[in-house]
């Protein structure tokens, strides 16, 4: 009886084990996908940013061939 005790004991060790590094291993995962899709949008946002600094700064010009034409 003392066996199976030890072996049930064992048994559920080790799957507790797997789970947590299978825990582990999908949390970093989603992590990095998560920090990936920040560094991403801050990317993208700061190429807004730059095109509209842009038309900010040629509207004058823009504005100034529009009364010539």
């Amino acid at each position: 009886m003392d066996f199976v005790v030890y072996l049930a004991i064992a048994v559920l060790c080790v799957v507790f084990i797997i789970s947590l590094l299978i825990l582990i291993f999908m949390c970093r995962r989603k992590y990095e996908y998560n920090r990936l899709l920040v560094d991403q949008s801050l990317r993208f946002s700061k190429l807004r940013h730059d095109n509209v600094d842009d038309i900010i700064q040629l509207s004058p010009h823009i504005c100034i061939v529009l009364k010539y034409e």
